[in-house]
C-alpha cells in the first residue's frame, strides 16, 4: 500500500489523503468523492502526518459509526505542508491508459 495526497488540478485544493495498493485503486477512491480526471497525486514519503493539537483531541463515536466524522481543527504537520507545496512530484491520478481499461 502507497500513502497519496490529491488535490485538485484546477486550483489545488486538497481533495484529501488516499492510501491505495495500485493506480486503479486510488482512482477509484478518489472517485468516490470527485473526478479523478481532474486531480493529481503525491506520494507521501518521509515524515508527515494530519493533526489535532492539545488540548482538545479527536473523538471517533465508537457507539455510533455511522454519525458523520468532522475533522474540525485538523492541521498539516509541518512534513506534510512541505510535501503539499512541492510542485515537482505531482503525477495525475488517472493514468489514461490504466483508467480507461476500468472503462472498457
Amino acid at each position: 500500500m502507497e500513502n497519496y495526497l490529491v488535490r485538485l488540478i484546477e486550483n489545488k485544493e486538497i481533495v484529501g489523503f488516499f492510501s491505495a495498493g495500485s493506480d486503479h485503486e486510488l482512482f477509484w477512491l478518489v472517485d468516490e468523492c470527485t473526478d479523478p480526471w481532474g486531480c493529481e497525486r503525491q506520494k507521501l514519503v518521509g515524515g508527515w502526518g494530519v493533526i489535532w493539537p492539545a488540548p482538545k483531541a479527536f473523538k471517533v463515536p465508537l457507539k455510533n459509526l455511522d454519525a458523520e466524522i468532522k475533522l474540525n481543527k485538523a492541521q498539516l504537520t509541518e512534513g506534510a505542508t512541505t510535501l503539499l507545496l512541492d510542485e515537482g512530484k505531482w503525477k495525475p491520478v488517472a493514468i489514461e491508459s490504466k483508467a480507461k481499461a476500468y472503462y472498457a
